[in-house]
């Protein structure tokens, strides 16, 4: 927050909004606040009338490797798989749901073991949000703001849209 009103923001509330979408990532914040003064006059709330979702080219150059060669198949179809499902109904993807439609989805036989492993070397990478259902204690999936847009616009041609839905397709 401090390094924010440092910035020249001062609207606490939307300021917890930007905090909360871009994980805290001080480098996210700061090339996100230099946007809105450039583009939006200082404005926070001029920003998020004009809803979108920014990241630095340091960022993307992340992603662009990750998503390049350092991700297995396995791993690039599971952040697709969940990003096309948050574009559906925005609500994380429980583990079940997961091995169960990417099994029927990509007609493959994908084991838990292996969606463990994948899930977890995703998980390390932060490349994933775990969610753990105080009730149904059953864990859930979702991606960071940031880098569901960059599954979506597919920026560099790294993901490969294993069989994507039309849904996924028109949020481009």
């Amino acid at each position: 927050m401090q390094l924010l009103f440092d910035q020249g923001l001062d609207d606490e509330e939307k300021c917890n909004e930007l905090i909360k979408i871009y994980y805290g990532n001080p480098l996210e914040l700061k090339t996100v606040v230099t946007r809105i003064h450039h583009f939006f006059g200082g404005s926070v709330q001029k920003f998020f009338e004009n809803r979108t979702t920014l990241f630095s080219s340091q960022f993307q150059a992340m992603l662009d490797k990750a998503f390049g060669y350092l991700l297995s198949k396995i791993q690039l179809q599971i952040m697709i798989y969940i990003a096309e499902e948050l574009t559906l109904n925005s609500k994380p993807v429980k583990f079940t749901n997961l091995l169960n439609g990417l099994n029927k989805k990509e007609s493959i036989s994908l084991s838990v073991s292996d969606l463990i492993t994948a899930l977890e070397g995703l998980e390390k990478q932060f490349l994933i949000e775990i969610i753990k259902d105080s009730a149904s204690e059953e864990t859930s999936f979702t991606l960071q703001p940031i880098v569901k847009k960059y599954i979506r616009k597919n920026i560099p041609g790294l993901v490969h849209i294993f069989n994507a839905s039309p849904e996924l397709a028109l949020t481009f």
